[in-house]
C-alpha cells in the first residue's frame, strides 16, 4: 500500500492503518499505539505498508498467519521513529497465533484508518497492490 499525507500546523497528528481480508477486520491490525506523524506537512508526507498474509489452512473456517510493517515519511525522507508493525508482530515471538480467513468466497481487501485524525489532517491511499503466490 501507499499514500500521502498532509497536516496543520497546529494539530499533533496520528496514523494507524488495519488491513482487513479474508472476512477478518484488522487481519493486520493497527498497531497499538497510534504513530505520531509530523505537524505541518503541506506537500510530501507519505506512507508505505507491507501486510503479509500466509494461509494455513483453507475453508470457510480456514486459518492465516499475518503481518507487517508501516512506514511514514515526513516529506524529507522515511522517519525512524515514524515506522511501526501492525499490532499482532509487535505481540509474538517465535509463535504467534493464527487468524481467521475464509478463502471459500469472493475475496475483497480493505484498508482502513483508524486513529482519530485532527482537524487539517488528511490521510490517502493511492495505491493498493494484492499479490498472490500460488
Amino acid at each position: 500500500m501507499h499514500g500521502s499525507y498532509v497536516t496543520s500546523a497546529t494539530s499533533s497528528p496520528k496514523f494507524a492503518i488495519q488491513v482487513n481480508a479474508g472476512g477478518t477486520s484488522g487481519i493486520c491490525p493497527a498497531p497499538t499505539t497510534a504513530i505520531a506523524i509530523s505537524a505541518s506537512v503541506t506537500a510530501g508526507g507519505t506512507w508505505d505498508a507491507v501486510c503479509r498474509i500466509v494461509i494455513l489452512t483453507t475453508g470457510s473456517s480456514g486459518t492465516a498467519l499475518a503481518g507487517g510493517e508501516i512506514y511514514v515519511g515526513n516529506g524529507a525522507g522515511i522517519q525512524a521513529a515514524n515506522n511501526g508493525v501492525f499490532s499482532n508482530d509487535s505481540t509474538c515471538s517465535s509463535a504467534c497465533a493464527t487468524v481467521g480467513y475464509n478463502t471459500t468466497t469472493s475475496e475483497t481487501v480493505s484498508v482502513q484508518e483508524t486513529a482519530t485524525t485532527v482537524s487539517g489532517q488528511t490521510i490517502n491511499l493511492q495505491s493498493l497492490i494484492v499479490r498472490v503466490i500460488p
